[in-house]
């Protein structure tokens, strides 16, 4: 592995050749790529011939890609699904991307209006991240956890998490809600379990979701119990479509209790349950987590430790509201959250098109991934830019999912627009302010 002091030094004396070569060698990225952005921060206020180089800090670490369009085999109550002619991404396709965007560490296989693991190419693409060196995350209804995905996830350890959307264990509630019957999901789930003990692998990282609903929320208990049994990662609920919409676990009169049963059960059996950030406050401020002996963490206190996420992952499951934990002191999460700029600048989302979005809820364009490489897209490294320093699109406004639309509103935060220019601002301008 070659120093950080030896990468710079080559860096200075032939900057563009140490870039070709790390791209080349799929290695344009982690800690390699943070040594010289580091280098470039410290430089480009002083020395002007480095912002052609800007570019290394805005591409993104992370891609949220749409991996099968159109087509669904499910038609949810929250979703409704689609069944069209069905579009997937295909290797080239997977490959061609990855070329243009050198900085990919992550990929997050979103669900959307689709099933990801409909996609026949679910091999070669596992392949494809392997050689890029890449960790990928899938969202699924669990469905299609047959044999045939099981033997490649294993063969390949990709993804390295996959979050099953469940919604319900009760097979009544969950036909109501996804209109199917959910042992052939369970069943898959304790199948892949099973195969990753046979051959004595880590991979794939399993956790549970829910779309908190009135009539599923009872469920979460139940919830908790499946984790424990399958050693899953985590238990992760959210509002249905946002923040208290109709339909919406709030609703029930009784979700409070209900909730709380389930955080109970999870600190006994040690599983990660995490909750929206505002239902946990309605609980602490209704006196319902007192009786918890780790919900008000304090200095000092020693906590039972929960299992923990093995690497860094955003895998799409909220649908925005910020979710925490029972062992998250809420005071401190709220103080924390800041307003500084959008969530979203590490990734970027991608349609099977390969138009490129903002995020996932944001129609707005940025280019298209498949006709040139990102750090010669300049519609994309402006909206970078812009967004970096605050500046946001004025239909972003409009998206109540966005956890940052939400603070700037609750805060009475008037956020700055941004029109695109037909020139790049100095890429200095970004690191002195």
């Amino acid at each position: 592995m070659i120093s950080r002091e030896e990468l710079v030094e080559t860096f200075k004396q032939q900057p563009q050749v140490v870039i070709d070569r790390m791209i080349a060698q799929k290695a344009l990225k982690l800690e390699y790529r943070n040594f010289l952005i580091d280098f470039l921060i410290e430089e480009m206020p002083h020395n002007p011939k480095w912002n052609d180089f800007m570019w290394l800090a805005l591409l993104p670490r992370r891609l949220s890609v749409v991996t099968v369009d159109n087509f669904c085999n499910l038609a949810c109550r929250m979703c409704g699904g689609s069944k069209g002619k069905m579009k997937w991404l295909k290797p080239d396709m997977l490959q061609k991307m990855l070329n243009h965007c050198p900085t990919t560490e992550v990929i997050t296989f979103v669900a959307g209006n689709s099933e990801p693991m409909l996609n026949p190419d679910l091999r070669e693409n596992f392949k494809i991240l392997n050689d890029h060196n890449i960790y990928s995350t899938f969202v699924t209804n669990g469905h299609y956890l047959n044999r045939k995905n099981i033997e490649a996830m294993i063969e390949f350890q990709q993804p390295t998490s996959v979050n099953v959307s469940l919604d319900a264990i009760d097979p009544k509630i969950y036909k109501d809600i996804r209109g199917a019957d959910n042992s052939k999901v369970i069943s898959g789930l304790f199948k892949l379990i099973e195969a990753k003990e046979k051959v004595g692998v880590d991979f794939p990282h399993i956790s549970l979701l829910m779309v908190g609903m009135e009539d599923n929320i009872s469920e979460l208990s139940k919830f908790v119990k499946l984790a424990d049994q399958l050693g899953a990662m985590r238990v992760h609920v959210d509002h249905m479509l946002g923040q208290h919409r109709p339909g919406d676990f709030t609703l029930n009169p009784e979700w409070r209790q209900h909730v709380v049963e389930a955080l109970d059960l999870a600190e006994k059996l040690n599983v990660l349950l995490q909750i929206p950030l505002d239902s946990m406050e309605i609980l602490k401020r209704e006196g319902f987590l007192s009786k918890n002996k780790k919900t008000l963490v304090k200095e000092g206190n020693s906590q039972k430790p929960v299992k923990k996420e093995k690497i860094e992952f955003h895998d799409g499951a909220s649908c925005g509201a910020k979710a925490v934990t029972v062992n998250d002191n809420l005071e401190d999460t709220k103080l924390t959250m800041q307003t500084g700029h959008c969530p979203w600048l590490k990734e970027a989302h991608i349609n099977i098109d390969g138009a490129i979005r903002p995020c996932c809820n944001m129609p707005a364009n940025m280019g298209n991934i498949y006709e040139i490489p990102l750090w010669e897209n300049q519609n994309f490294l402006q909206t970078r830019l812009h967004h970096s320093q605050g500046e946001i699109e004025r239909l972003c406004m409009g998206n109540s999912n966005c956890t940052y639309v939400q603070e700037l509103k609750e805060k009475g935060v008037r956020p700055r627009y941004f029109r695109k220019e037909t020139i790049l601002r100095k890429a200095s301008e970004l690191f002195i302010s």
